[in-house]
């Protein structure tokens, strides 16, 4: 134990007796094109649900649920400068994992056990690098915006209404996940075209659950029955914070 504490100490001692004589690359204004395509990982065993507004019956606790996904994401912009780059970038994401604990908060298809879902997050990214050399550039890595939920078994519609005296009476529910603030931030190193980056990302969820009633009520002032509609809204907020790592290429 000893020896490798000692290793170690060296090690570091080395390492740092090297970045103090390090000098990175002065700063200029170099204001051009920057694509780049990333794909990687998102991992993430919990679902968050903070207090409700509107709901007592939830706060602040979470479930254990499988939210890891794949992703690939594309951002184009301008590296302003050697050290600063600003882009807006368009993702997508499978959640493949099991929805066990979020069955809880969530409602969704009969006989489902997985998410299936499909995000497509939307955002600004903003990167600060550390030019070591022309080929060899640190950064961090920002990017912040909202995600849209393109398709999940959490998103279906149950037809309980029937016809009486040719009038539509009964409910109808509607469910659905919808996104919401998107934000992920994290460290990487650049060399040449290739990246490789890892970090934080944090993403919310509303589920929309909307309950229509048709129904015959009496109308006094035509003395008589109509059918009416009462619609009953209801939302469930939640996110989740997932480690995320990333490998890309630049052009």
């Amino acid at each position: 134990m000893k020896k490798a504490l000692l290793i170690l100490c060296a090690i570091s001692c080395s390492i740092g007796i090297s970045f103090a004589q390090f000098k990175p690359q002065p700063f200029k204004w170099d204001i051009k094109y920057r694509g780049e395509i990333n794909i990687g990982g998102a991992f993430s065993n919990k679902l968050h649900i903070p207090a409700q507004v509107d709901n007592e019956e939830y706060y602040n606790f979470a479930v254990y649920s499988s939210m890891s996904r794949p992703l690939i994401e594309t951002v184009h912009g301008v590296s302003l400068s050697n050290y600063l780059y600003v882009g807006a970038g368009l993702g997508l994401q499978y959640y493949t994992g099991e929805i066990f604990g979020a069955e809880d908060i969530y409602s969704f298809r009969s006989k489902t056990t997985t998410w299936d879902m499909i995000a497509i997050p939307i955002f600004v990214n903003i990167k600060g690098f550390l030019p070591i050399t022309d080929k060899l550039r640190p950064f961090t890595t920002l990017s912040f915006g909202g995600t849209a939920i393109a398709n999940s078994n959490g998103k279906f519609i149950y037809d309980d209404t029937y016809y009486e005296d040719d009038y539509r009476v009964g409910n109808i529910y509607s469910h659905k996940i919808k996104g919401g603030f998107y934000c992920d931030w994290g460290v990487g190193i650049e060399y040449k075209l290739l990246s490789f980056t890892v970090g934080l990302q944090h993403q919310r969820y509303v589920q929309q659950d909307i309950d229509t009633d048709y129904y015959w009520d009496y109308n006094e002032w035509d003395d008589d029955y109509e059918i009416c509609k009462e619609i009953d809204y209801d939302e469930y907020k939640t996110f989740s914070n997932s480690l995320y790592i990333k490998v890309g290429i630049t052009f």
